[in-house]
């Protein structure tokens, strides 16, 4: 199957976005916002995933030929029949033997906090003519009787999981089909608790050697790492980082950034007045600011830390990888935090403030844990809602005398867990 075709049908979103330009053919981008009730960030960030599908012709978005096409396999999974057939389109992606398999129809398994492959699942899909696509699942086992051999026609991919458990005669079919997933191996027997688990691969990430294990695959390079940056800068108060592997920290410190990359053209910087943009690929980058108020993130696999900051605007877009933030001393500011897999833990410590405070969490994969700690004077009001996904947020609503922390916590799959700071 087209990646392009998986990337759309196994997230809710995207196939809600294929689905709306298919019934409609032409939506602007605010129409696209308005019936999908997102924000402008999250649409904007689905849409560049969404590049091989969708494109854009003055203010309008279209589906591509390869978009029409996935909208067919949409309405096939939700309606279970065929979809139609392009004149170009290659008919069967493997060989038709012993059943064969055709390119549509796929078996799409998502937003559970478990799923077991068994022998009669493989074996029924294989008989069927079906693929196997595996999203936003915690954990994945494979049962040691499954076939090799039809488990490699049957499976399409597995993407933002955080643990798979596999028989070591399946790993070989399994591994090169996954994507933004943690661990593959043989079981311990063992469940492991997920806060451990997230501050062992975060440890992993601050000490450098995860950086390249969590890096998208793009073929293996022997290329020693050399310094494509290092220059001090004027200070600057707006930051916008666009990650995809590699391993980016931002800490308080002189105005600087240092990257240090296996190719140059990975990387990539741009200064306008008080705004600073950098765009990794693979590198290892420091940025150091003085402060910064206005701050937003953007990660597809890999690592970012953000350490001791207290910016009015905190943005992150997660789709891979993992992002561990610090913030504190913060009054009255607005936060966005949009997980769409991989791992987010933080911390957000309050001052004393008048007025309100905004902290909006959306989480569609993977597992996000956030600590707030929140003066007695300040008022905390939350607003929950769970589709499929779990929230946790055991902190008591209550008025307070000076200002107000107004939390909105969605989770449509993955896990969401908010505590409060004590002391």
């Amino acid at each position: 199957m087209d990646e392009g075709i998986f990337e759309a049908i196994s997230h809710r979103i995207r196939r809600e976005i294929i689905k709306a330009l298919g019934e409609k053919k032409e939506m602007t981008f605010s129409e696209l916002m308005n019936q999908l009730s997102l924000e402008s960030s999250a649409l904007a960030f689905h849409l560049r995933k969404l590049s091989k599908l969708i494109e854009k012709r003055g203010d309008v978005y279209y589906l591509t030929d390869l978009g029409r096409r996935t909208y067919g396999v949409i309405l096939s999974l939700e309606k279970g029949v065929e979809p139609p057939k392009q004149e170009s389109e290659v008919k069967s992606e493997l060989p038709n033997e012993g059943g064969g398999i055709e390119d549509f129809t796929p078996l799409v398994i998502s937003d559970r906090l478990t799923v077991n492959v068994t022998k009669n699942l493989i074996e029924e899909l294989y008989r069927t003519k079906r693929k196997l696509i595996i999203s936003d699942v915690m954990t994945v086992t494979f049962d040691d009787d499954i076939d090799p051999e039809k488990l490699r026609v049957v499976l399409d991919g597995i993407t933002d999981v955080m643990t798979v458990n596999c028989p070591e005669n399946l790993r070989y079919i399994i591994e090169p089909r996954t994507r933004d997933v943690l661990t593959v191996g043989k079981s311990s027997g063992i469940v492991p608790d997920i806060g451990n688990v997230i501050i062992k691969e975060l440890g992993r990430a601050l000490s450098g050697s995860f950086r390249d294990w969590i890096r998208p695959s793009r073929g293996y390079s022997f290329n020693t790492p050399k310094i494509a940056y290092d220059q001090p800068l004027n200070e600057f108060d707006k930051l916008e980082v666009e990650a995809e592997g590699g391993f980016v920290a931002i800490e308080r410190g002189a105005p600087r950034v240092k990257a240090t990359c296996k190719d140059a053209d990975d990387f990539d910087i741009d200064v306008t007045g008080n705004k600073l943009k950098v765009d990794s690929e693979g590198c290892t980058v420091v940025i150091t600011a003085t402060e910064l108020e206005n701050i937003r993130v953007i990660l597809e696999g890999g690592a970012i830390t953000v350490k001791d900051f207290s910016p009015g605007v905190f943005r992150s877009e997660i789709s891979g990888g993992a992002l561990s933030f610090y913030l504190q001393d913060m009054v009255n500011s607005s936060v966005d935090i949009s997980a769409y897999g991989g791992v987010v833990t933080g911390s957000i410590k309050y001052n004393e403030f008048d007025g309100k405070g905004e902290l909006n969490i959306d989480v569609e994969g993977g597992i996000s844990k956030i600590m707030l700690g929140i003066p007695q004077s300040v008022g905390f009001n939350a607003e929950v809602k769970q589709e499929i996904g779990v929230v946790t947020c055991p902190i008591p609503i209550r008025k307070g005398e000076r200002g107000e922390l107004r939390v909105k916590a969605r989770a449509y799959g993955g896990t969401l867990e908010l505590e409060e700071l004590k002391g």
